[in-house]
C-alpha cells in the first residue's frame, strides 16, 4: 500500500528543466556503500539543518529499498526513474531526458536541495558517466560524495570527475574504514574522509562549507 501511495507517475518530458541544488553520491562500483551515504547526508540535512531535502535514485535497475530508506532518513519526497516509465537505465537513451523530467517532478514540492544517487559505479552500462557528462544535469551538482572500496578506486574516481569538471568533495565508504584509506585520501587528494557509519561530524562539517 505504501509502495502505491508513494508512486508518481509521469510521462517523459523533453523540455522538462529544473533548478534545484544537487548533491549528487556516486561510487566506483555496486555495493559500496551508496544508499548508506545519501541516507546520512538527508539525516544530516533534515535534522540539523531543518531543510526540506528530497531524494532521487537515477541509474540502476528497478527496486525500492533504497528510496525508501532515503524516505525514512527523512526525505520529504523521493522518485526513481521507474516513476517516469524507466525499468532500467542500461543503455537508455533517454536516461538524460528522463533524469531531467523526475527532477522537475520533485519540484513541485519545492525542496531545498535533492539528494541524488547514482547507482553503480562511474564506468558502465547504467549510464552514470552519461549523465553527470550532461551539462543541464552537471551544473546543478554543488556537492559529491564518492563512495570507493579501495585507495585505487578513489584515485580513479577522483580523476574521472575531474575529467567530467566535477570535484569529489567527499570520501566514504570501505576505502575509509580505516585510517589508511582515509590518511592517504586527505593527504594526497585533499580531499575529506570520513567513516560516516560511525560518525558524521566530518560530512556535516564539509555539506556547510
Amino acid at each position: 500500500k505504501q509502495l502505491l501511495i508513494n508512486q508518481i507517475s509521469h510521462k517523459i518530458d523533453e523540455d522538462a528543466v529544473f533548478s534545484t541544488p544537487i548533491i549528487a553520491v556516486v561510487g566506483t562500483a555496486m555495493n559500496v556503500g551508496k544508499t548508506t551515504a545519501a541516507t546520512e547526508i538527508i539525516r544530516a540535512l533534515a535534522r540539523n539543518t531543518k531543510r526540506k531535502v528530497a531524494a532521487a535514485k537515477l541509474t540502476g535497475v528497478a527496486a525500492q529499498r533504497d528510496i525508501l530508506s532515503m524516505e525514512d532518513a527523512g526525505a520529504m519526497k523521493t522518485i526513481t526513474f521507474q516513476d517516469v516509465g524507466l525499468v532500467s537505465t542500461v543503455n537508455n537513451r533517454q536516461l538524460a531526458t528522463a533524469t531531467k523530467t523526475a527532477l522537475h517532478m520533485l519540484e513541485e514540492f519545492k525542496p531545498d536541495v535533492i539528494v541524488v544517487e547514482l547507482g553503480d559505479g562511474l564506468i558502465g552500462w547504467y549510464g552514470v558517466d552519461t549523465l553527470l557528462k550532461d551539462v543541464a544535469f552537471r551544473k546543478h551538482i554543488v556537492f559529491t560524495l564518492v563512495c570507493a572500496h579501495d585507495l585505487v578506486g578513489a584515485v580513479a574516481a577522483t580523476q574521472l570527475l575531474k575529467d567530467m569538471k566535477i570535484k569529489a568533495n567527499f570520501f566514504a565508504g570501505p576505502v575509509s574504514n580505516n585510517t589508511a584509506g582515509t590518511d592517504y585520501i586527505e593527504d594526497k587528494l585533499k580531499i575529506p574522509a570520513e567513516d560516516i557509519r560511525h560518525s558524521q561530524a566530518k560530512l556535516i562539517s564539509a555539506l556547510k562549507k
